[in-house]
């Protein structure tokens, strides 16, 4: 890093020629994010992890390969929601509108349909497994950035001589937390999309920590991260506020004294003329010096909403369509909704979410975080905290915000505080590294001596050697073995608790998968079997409800006039309780378990369970049976 220009100290030069490019050691001591100059005696030198990203790629690689693994040994197919942005991908390629305000529809996401266009054109009724493997892949893309933001977090509490080792053994456990979590690993299984979008935050994050002043990429970031959930919205509005204002907590820190100086007015001295003008505006203020780009940053923070509503507003002549549906929608299912049980659901889905021994440990090590100084640790830089403490509050806020619009609130609406939450965890669990080791020795006062470096590590070893630093303890014992002690015993008791409540997770999520792909080859075997297509062109394909119309409309190539459920309101009207195939869901299969979950929905009444009447079996695959009347 470059040394103070000549005759100039770090708070005279402009903001943005302090920019770095290394790590979280560019953050500056007050927490401004400006680099240290190479004068200041007081800093220590920065820590350069001789592996580099070496980290990072392992963990990308670990999880591409288990990804791709249970991709092809487990070929599950897409979610509701993912295969239905293809149908309406298709819909798009065809020529027409997308069928936004169908029965049942879920809430469009403009990125993933775009994604969905060139995937259903080149892979067709396939495309759903080639989503899958994009939600798949994107968990690894998620845990690396979850082991930089670990990193970061570590080196930003540790002394220079344990930085690297902190902020390696702080990155590793995060990653290894992401990758173990079963939540995840269902949500990319399945496809959904909010894989994807929690590894373009959680990697803006990383990108804004390590270049606090480099807007432009964790922008872009949100901005496609805007583009598959609201959520982002709210972070890249806090992140221009962040890159915008003058602050102690801001990415452009406060005003240097220069620029204090000429903020007031100046006066003409030895002739009694009035002030004059300074070189700011008329008023002789100088206005302070800011990021350059704010108003192209605000551009790209208001795209995506308003390239949201314009969606909408083609498609469906409502740019708040995607609003007011997805809050019909849940109520015609009977979902959890409304400010009343936020609260009660938020805690409950946050704990299940994060796992209740990650939870516990993210928030002991929020409090590490914020309280590193008062235990011994270096103060964590603002920027630091700053970030984290947003990736958390941000999440919460929005879910309760939506309670408060009326949204469904389910538990995959809280994923940005569970990945905050991880990497506090692995703070909580390897930031006992950065205090220094042992007790030390003793002066004749029986006072623990001062340690000059960490773990040995001091001028006499080569390390850098930083201000004297007193051994902390509790109750005359290290607090870095208490410390680790108690992440041990943590480890063994709660990790070993909830794995015993938890011990057939592995066999359920296998099972689960199977069972996910056992009915995608069911119903398209069904669909294909000679009598259902001599059937199908005497009427539309009818099911007990929704929840498999897009699989079959995207096998098909079906409008959703031929392909739909008999719960939908046009049902009767388009003939299907009079002609064409019924397809109903074997009652007593794996213990109701296909009933449960294909044959019956919330909000869906019962009496579409069976086949209507005067329609005949002609064909089963699977827990599913087709009937068919043709007059």
């Amino acid at each position: 890093m470059s040394g103070p220009e000549s005759g100039a100290s770090r708070d005279d030069r402009h903001p943005d020629a302090a920019e770095g490019t290394g790590g979280v050691d560019e953050i500056a001591a007050d927490g401004t994010g400006g680099a240290r100059p190479a004068t200041d005696p007081g800093a220590p030198p920065a820590a350069r992890d001789p592996y580099g990203t070496g980290m990072e790629w392992a963990v990308l690689v670990l999880g591409v390969l288990g990804a791709v693994a249970v991709w092809a040994l487990w070929p599950s197919a897409g979610n509701y929601d993912t295969v239905l942005d293809l149908v309406w991908a298709r819909e798009f390629l065809d020529g027409g509108r997308p069928g936004f305000e169908g029965y049942a529809a879920s809430t469009p996401h403009p990125l993933w349909v775009a994604l969905g266009v060139p995937v259903v054109a080149l892979l067709g009724d396939d495309g759903d497994r080639a989503m899958v493997l994009v939600s798949s892949l994107s968990i690894a893309v998620l845990a690396a950035a979850t082991v930089r933001l670990g990193r970061i977090a570590g080196e930003a509490v540790a002394p220079p001589a344990l930085a690297v080792r902190t902020g390696r053994a702080t990155g590793a456990v995060a990653g290894l937390l992401l990758l173990s979590s079963f939540a995840f690993g269902l949500l990319a299984a399945k496809g959904y999309l909010d894989v994807p979008f929690l590894a373009l935050v959680a990697w803006a994050g990383a990108w804004a920590l390590r270049h606090p002043r480099a807007w432009r990429g964790p922008a872009v970031l949100l901005l496609l991260a805007g583009l598959l959930r609201p959520e982002a919205w709210v972070l890249a509005g806090v992140h221009w506020l962040w890159c915008t204002l003058r602050g102690r907590w801001t990415a452009a820190g406060p005003a240097s004294p220069a620029e204090r100086r000429a903020a007031t007015p100046t006066s003409a001295t030895g002739s009694g003329s009035a002030d004059r003008p300074g070189p700011g505006d008329a008023s002789g203020r100088t206005r302070p010096r800011r990021l350059p780009g704010r108003a192209t940053h605000l551009l790209l923070v208001l795209a995506a909403p308003v390239l949201w509503a314009a969606m909408d507003l083609w498609v469906t002549g409502n740019p708040l369509h995607s609003l007011t549906a997805t809050s019909q929608l849940a109520d015609d299912l009977g979902r959890d909704r409304g400010l009343a049980k936020a609260p009660r659901l938020l805690l409950s889905q946050l704990v299940d979410q994060a796992r209740p021994p990650v939870f516990v440990a993210g928030l002991a090590g929020l409090a590490v975080l914020l309280l590193a100084g008062r235990i011994g640790l270096r103060p964590a830089p603002r920027p630091v905290r700053t970030v984290l403490v947003t990736l958390l509050a941000a999440g919460v806020l929005t879910f309760l915000a939506a309670g408060v619009g009326g949204l469904s609130l389910i538990p995959r609406y809280l994923s940005v505080p569970v990945v905050a939450l991880t990497v506090l965890a692995a703070l909580a669990a390897t930031g006992w590294l950065a205090l220094p080791a042992g007790r030390g020795p003793r002066g004749a006062d029986g006072r623990a001596a001062r340690d000059d470096g960490a773990d040995g590590a001091g001028p006499s070893s080569g390390a850098p050697a930083g201000p004297s630093r007193r051994v902390p303890t509790i109750a005359g014992v290290p607090v870095r073995t208490a410390w680790a002690g108690v992440v041990l015993a943590g480890a063994v008791l709660g990790v070993g608790a909830y794995l015993t409540v938890k011990r057939d997770s592995v066999t359920s999520i296998r099972s689960e998968l199977r069972f996910l792909a056992d009915a995608r080859t069911d119903v398209r075997a069904l669909i294909d079997d000679p009598a259902v297509r001599r059937g199908a062109r005497c009427g539309p394909i009818s099911l007990p409800t929704y929840r498999l119309v897009p699989e079959i409309r995207l096998q098909l190539d079906a409008s959703s006039r031929r392909v739909l459920t008999r719960s939908d309101p046009r049902a009767r009207r388009l003939g299907a309780f009079d002609r064409g195939v019924a397809i109903v869901v074997d009652e007593d299969a794996l213990d109701g378990k296909w009933r449960q979950r294909y044959g019956q929905a919330d909000g869906v009444p019962r009496s579409t369970k069976p086949a209507p009447p005067g329609f005949l079996r002609v064909a089963r695959s699977g827990a599913f049976t087709a009937w068919v009347r043709c007059r």
